[in-house]
């Protein structure tokens, strides 16, 4: 009962930041506070890939981690981008298609991609998710949350897609500011 009522309120705590980062979406010159400690990042994806298989129990989800898993950045934020790109990926492919959580470690840092085998992007939304100037329709806000977590650490959003092949959705935390600990 007590990982009940502690999963009610980090939902909560979720729905709550959502909320501010729909609202502040519309001032993309706020920057995001960073809370960073370290974090596992293979920790956050077990959960959010759980989670998920909770809420969208018709679609299969894995994880694949190479190198260290600790980093130090904003776990809570973290957390929130590869929400809201399982989010993405579960709303845009069929039941038991297959999601990947990818967690690698490169030269330039560590990226962070969910890999779906849905419709993909078309050229025309990709480049206008984006772009700096996008402000994002309704269901694209989540792109837009995840690209600014990214920047506040650094970083980027990256997409790959051809359409009809599905997406690889990826946010890479850069080598600067990326502290592995050991």
């Amino acid at each position: 009962m007590r990982d009940l009522f502690a999963s009610i309120g980090r939902d909560l705590q979720r729905t709550a930041v959502l909320l501010g980062d729909a609202i502040n979406a519309a001032h993309a010159g706020d920057k995001l506070v960073l809370q960073r400690t370290a974090c596992n990042l293979e920790t956050i994806a077990i959960e959010c890939i759980r989670w998920f298989e909770t809420m969208a129990p018709s679609h299969r989800f894995f994880l694949e981690c190479k190198g260290p898993r600790w980093i130090v950045a904003d776990a809570f934020r973290i957390d929130q981008a590869l929400r809201n790109l399982l989010t993405n990926a579960v709303e845009h492919s069929a039941p038991r298609s297959r999601i990947t959580v990818a967690i690698e470690h490169m030269d330039l840092g560590v990226q962070i991609s969910v890999t779906d085998e849905g419709a993909g992007f078309q050229p025309e939304v990709r480049e206008r998710v984006l772009s700096p100037a996008f402000g994002g329709s309704r269901d694209q806000l989540g792109l837009l949350v995840v690209r600014r977590i990214a920047e506040a650490h650094g970083g980027r959003l990256q997409i790959a897609s051809s359409p009809g092949d599905g997406a690889i959705a990826s946010f890479l935390l850069p080598v600067r500011g990326f502290n592995p600990v050991v």
